[in-house]
């Protein structure tokens, strides 16, 4: 069997949302970047959740935050939460909010993810946040499902303009790995 056509047109497909995106991403992205940059010399930390398969591209931004590359430089003052910590039967609350509520301070960041659409616990995380008063920026595909309701004006959105989950995953990767060479380079003045 040929696979080639099939990964040749996933590969085009990827390119042709990655080149008309880049407008519509670019500006939220530089702008995460400084309330990040900012709240980080500010020596606030930033929390990253994600609800399932986007709880690794939280890891993913916390890892390169913290140094886990080739350069050396300080760590970054950033943190995964760990949403397998949800009790699927307390309505009231989930594991990634409870963290929320226990590590956030005023000022701190809660940075979301959601390639798919978003759920209640992530909707909960950013009502902890805002009970905390934590700044809110969200990346995510087209679709905002549960998470609508509780933005707010002032909260940043980094919208992938997709529906499709793999897409919407491999741009949000790429943005993950831009915001944090733009906050290397406001921070410590350099580019990878």
């Amino acid at each position: 069997m040929d696979d080639y056509p099939q990964i040749a047109a996933h590969f085009q497909n990827t390119l042709d949302v990655i080149m008309s995106s880049v407008d519509e991403i670019a500006e939220p992205l530089s702008l995460a970047a400084s309330v990040i940059t900012a709240a980080l010399l500010e020596d606030r930390k930033l929390l990253v959740c994600g609800e399932g398969p986007d709880a690794a591209l939280a890891r993913l931004l916390a890892g390169n935050l913290l140094g886990y590359t080739a350069d050396e430089r300080p760590a970054l003052p950033a943190m995964a939460l760990d949403g397998g910590l949800d009790d699927p039967g307390d309505t009231a609350n989930s594991g990634v909010a409870r963290q929320v509520s226990a590590l956030g301070q005023p000022a701190d960041i809660l940075f979301c993810i959601a390639s798919g659409v978003p759920g209640t616990g992530l909707a909960r995380a950013v009502q902890s946040a805002r009970q905390r008063q934590l700044g809110v920026i969200l990346l995510s595909g087209a679709e905002l499902g549960e998470v609508r309701p509780v933005l707010l004006g002032d909260d940043i959105r980094i919208t992938v303009p997709s529906v499709e989950r793999d897409v919407v995953v491999e741009l949000s990767t790429m943005a993950i790995n831009t915001l944090s060479e733009l906050i290397e380079l406001h921070v410590f003045g350099f580019e990878r």
